[in-house]
């Protein structure tokens, strides 16, 4: 006998891992081009590249860019909590309930930050090396 939750639960959870790895992956992709454009724009004004690559240009800029990962994904989290709902009705005399459902979904969101700003943090450690 097939329990009726684990066939469709694990299709969704292989979809949902599926949709957050291609996610991060893009994510990470954008951060790299980023980085070489901002590069070449340093190349361009007179800098040397060769210079900027040797004392760790490219580790310097994932660490910017995992620290902006890792906030804007905190602030994510934080913005669905019930501290900031609460804070939301009583000062800023807000309508807008608290619910779980909204809070679970700002979390999948700043789920994906974080894995992102993880994985750029360790690529700086790797790169560093």
């Amino acid at each position: 006998m097939m329990n009726s939750l684990s066939k469709p639960h694990s299709k969704n959870t292989t979809r949902n891992w599926k949709h957050i790895l291609v996610w991060v992956l893009k994510t990470t992709a954008v951060s790299w081009i980023i980085n070489f454009v901002f590069l070449a724009l340093l190349a361009a004004t007179g800098s040397n590249w060769v210079n900027l690559v040797e004392t760790g240009f490219f580790s310097m800029m994932l660490l910017v860019e995992t620290a902006m990962f890792l906030l804007i994904g905190g602030i994510i989290a934080f913005s669905s909590s019930i501290f900031a709902s609460k804070f939301r009705q009583q000062f800023l005399k807000s309508e807008e309930k608290w619910s779980i459902h909204d809070s679970e979904s700002a979390e999948k969101k700043a789920n994906l930050y974080i894995l992102t700003g993880v994985l750029l943090f360790i690529q700086s450690l790797v790169i560093s090396l």
